[in-house]
């Protein structure tokens, strides 16, 4: 079988390249202030968690938002990272996933497994901490936008 020749276009950039270059979808949630962009606020709260993480486990954000594994340290610190952004800030698993470049799936299964390490009594308390920490920031964040 030949192929005909088909005009080809190349594909759009990658969009699921990270946290820097999120792009959410131009829909607008219910709970949006005026004049915000939807785009803005997954991205900001995504960006919080993904530093609380990579501050807590000392990676970096190139090593969360990588395509790659890296290491254990920052698989967890990102695995943190959508946890608190999907519980913490009640982000949906679709735009966490699409803010750290993974699919829904992903997002769900890291969800899962920080679940099941909270099991252990000093990590249950350490990501509670986080969680405390992303909620003060997230305010204070706001409260500097409003000002």
């Amino acid at each position: 079988m030949t192929r005909t020749n088909e005009t080809r276009t190349d594909p759009p950039e990658n969009p699921r390249a990270g946290i820097a270059n999120f792009q959410h979808p131009a829909r607008s949630p219910r709970n949006a202030r005026a004049g915000e962009s939807p785009a803005a606020e997954p991205n900001l709260l995504c960006t919080i968690a993904a530093r609380l993480a990579a501050s807590h486990y000392e990676v970096t954000l190139a090593d969360i938002s990588a395509r790659t594994r890296r290491s254990r340290r920052a698989t967890r610190a990102r695995h943190v990272a959508m946890y608190l952004a999907h519980v913490a800030f009640s982000l949906n698993l679709a735009s966490v996933g699409v803010v750290f470049g993974r699919s829904r799936r992903s997002a769900a299964r890291a969800c899962g497994l920080v679940e099941d390490a909270r099991d252990d009594p000093a990590f249950d308390a350490a990501l509670a901490g986080l969680e405390i920490s992303a909620r003060i920031l997230l305010d204070y964040v706001r409260a500097e936008k409003a000002a």
